[in-house]
């Protein structure tokens, strides 16, 4: 699937570090990440070698036999494999489970924390290590899913499982009291196919691909019913499909939990009750775990402004507004506090018109008068120039103290001050200074005097 395995030459690190003390040093994989990738954004080639990827025919456990074929037959495993490849199915399209196509081999799923009982090398798997290696990488809550998808299997089964055995009693009662026709060939046919996708599902562990065994067991649903019509006169078919969608097939229990979301714990429950489908905040699975951050403004700005309070998503907003949760420094809500609503400056918002700084001038004008509009410029230009003086400093320090840590030597003495001063300079720039100047030049204050304290500390540090 890849050509190379992208470690990193021995003499990689020179290309740009020429400092002894650095190099003759240890670094965890995590602290050299987060210094070249997370905080200066260098490419990966820049160290590692080149993976090309290339789409082929993906090895699993199965194309390797040398071992495994002492003792088992070159048949083992073919069901699932089948399954997880989405492949031997009739009436449905071939379907690749979505692991499969991103290249996830048996061992990803089968196995468990003791490598001497690894799941994939005995004769019985362990439900609950299978379980964990989901929360492993989709993290808490996706243990759920594999019993999820157990319970819709078991049911489509069995209900596929009972028609077979009724329409096959049926055919059987009609061949003996009549000639054997086109149309009863035609039946026994399509039983003998429902009866291979129900038998697929049931071998082949329909949770190795989930959406293509439920689709398997719809044809097998239709087929019954197909051949019902062909032995019973004025029968009229169903069309069976089991209707899903991505709460209901693997982001179970979702509308109970809030997720990460910006700055703020989000809640799906009420969204999920509007008429919302999940592809009109989500990217396709194509791009799966994408959220359109854009799409918000479509019910909560225009028409919507208002249903719901705008400190509940612009949450570093409303804590400068009302002068809250700074360090070091006293509560000082803004002067508009409690007297003026969001909307009643952002006018653009509730006519739907992107937001501009011109357009909310023009709303203090209206309101009071042309001196109001120079008062709005000042307060801009004023909480502008304190996150300008500050950054600079903070991003100036924030480097001399990773440059400690390379090192290897402490740095604790520094960053309880560095972290509040951090946190007050980002409630500002967040929160946008201009709403709350008085109480953003408190903050700022707080963080340059917790800098200036360690400025000179840091310094000594060589």
């Amino acid at each position: 699937i890849n050509k190379g395995d992208g470690h990193v030459p021995e003499n990689k690190c020179l290309e740009c570090h020429n400092e002894p003390e650095l190099l003759a040093r240890k670094y965890t994989s995590e602290f050299v990440h987060r210094e070249h990738v997370t905080d200066h954004k260098i490419e990966c080639y820049r160290c590692h070698t080149e993976i090309r990827h290339e789409v082929g025919e993906m090895p699993t456990m199965a194309h390797f036999m040398e071992s495994c074929d002492q003792c088992h037959t070159k048949q083992m495993h073919m069901g699932p494999r089948e399954m997880y490849t989405g492949t031997g199915g009739i009436g449905v399209a071939d379907s690749p489970s979505k692991m499969f196509t991103i290249r996830v081999d048996c061992v990803g799923c089968h196995k468990t924390q003791e490598e001497s009982k690894a799941a994939l090398y005995t004769t019985k798997y362990s439900e609950k290590a299978l379980a964990e290696s989901c929360v492993g990488c989709h993290g808490e809550g996706y243990d759920d899913m594999l019993f999820h998808w157990k319970g819709l299997l078991v049911k489509a089964e069995n209900e596929v499982n009972n028609r077979i055995f009724t329409v096959q009693r049926k055919l059987y009662e009609a061949g003996k009291t009549g000639p054997e026709n086109h149309r009863f060939k035609k039946a026994q046919n399509l039983i003998n196919e429902a009866r291979h996708n129900y038998t697929f599902s049931l071998m082949g562990k329909g949770v190795h691909n989930i959406e293509y065994a439920l689709r398997l067991l719809n044809h097998a649903n239709n087929n019954t019913e197909e051949a019902l019509a062909l032995i019973e006169k004025g029968y009229e078919p169903k069309e069976y499909k089991t209707d899903y969608t991505c709460v209901s097939l693997c982001h179970v229990g979702l509308e109970e939990r809030t997720v990460p979301f910006n700055e703020i714990q989000f809640p799906h429950e009420g969204h999920m009750g509007m008429d919302l489908q999940c592809l009109d905040c989500h990217s396709p699975r194509e791009r799966h775990g994408k959220t359109y951050f854009k799409n918000c403004a479509k019910c909560h700005h225009g028409e919507g402004a208002g249903e719901v309070a705008c400190g509940d998503c612009h949450l570093s907003v409303k804590r400068l507004f009302y002068g809250k949760t700074g360090i070091g420094v006293a509560d000082l809500p803004s002067i508009k506090a409690d007297v003026v609503e969001c909307v009643d400056c952002h006018r653009s918002i509730v006519e739907g018109q992107k937001e501009s700084f011109k357009a909310i001038k023009t709303t203090c004008i209206k309101c009071h008068d042309e001196s109001y509009g120079k008062m709005a410029e000042d307060w801009k230009s004023t909480a502008d120039e304190l996150l300008k003086r500050t950054s600079s400093k903070l991003k100036r320090l924030n480097q001399h103290i990773r440059r400690l840590e390379k090192k290897g030597q402490h740095t604790f003495a520094f960053t309880k001050f560095f972290g509040d001063a951090e946190y007050n300079v980002n409630l500002v720039k967040e929160g946008k200074g201009v709403h709350n100047v008085e109480y953003s030049e408190e903050l700022i204050e707080a963080a340059k005097k917790n800098l200036d304290q360690i400025e000179p500390m840091l310094g000594k540090k060589k």
